[in-house]
């Protein structure tokens, strides 16, 4: 989507095309059919993979699949679970070399068109940005641009058992049981 402004045109036609089938679909059926753009990582995978088989696709796929391509190609047709993908959804590529704002930007656009699913992702690493700031960017991307839902991400290490939490990925925390400890970027879930 960052790459070119055709790029970008033919996600936003594309996306756009879905939404219109979706609702021809709910008409059609009587049921509501929804155009979500959830996590599908394995789905991402699966094209990627399907991509590399087919002989009319498999030069093309080569030059946009995100991973390990080499060890891709070194097993395909042996297994079909590859260190490879497609990018997800209608984010920029998340190793790509744009600007926060940039990113913002080309996101924004898509919340509209989906019914749902949709997040813009702030990732912020190991940084304790000052609080203000991070408001401050809030009200920007609520105020200036579509995105409808966004979330500030940090990567942290949490140790459940002893209830303490350390900034960034940390190899060697200070705990007593370390295998119970979590390092990366962490989302709870409530049963």
């Amino acid at each position: 989507l960052h790459e070119s402004d055709d790029a970008f045109r033919l996600g936003v036609l594309a996306m756009t095309e879905m939404e219109l089938y979706s609702q021809e679909l709910t008409r059609k059926h009587g049921m509501t059919i929804a155009l979500a753009r959830t996590p599908a990582e394995t789905t991402g995978q699966r094209f990627a993979v399907a991509d590399l088989l087919r002989r009319e696709f498999h030069e093309e796929a080569k030059r946009v699949i995100k991973g390990n391509l080499e060890v891709a190609l070194s097993r395909l047709g042996d297994t079909r679970d590859l260190p490879i993908y497609y990018t997800n959804g209608t984010h920029v590529a998340p190793g790509a070399d744009v600007t926060l704002a940039r990113r913002a930007e080309i996101e924004h656009v898509f919340f509209p068109i989906v019914d749902g699913g949709n997040i813009f992702h702030i990732w912020l690493g190991e940084a304790r940005p000052d609080p203000r700031g991070l408001m401050d960017m809030a009200m920007k991307l609520c105020r200036s641009t579509q995105i409808g839902y966004f979330a500030f991400t940090r990567d942290l290490t949490v140790c459940l058992h002893q209830f303490s939490e350390w900034d960034g990925r940390r190899a060697h925390a200070p705990v007593k049981e370390p295998e119970r400890t979590q390092s990366g970027i962490h989302r709870p879930v409530h049963v």
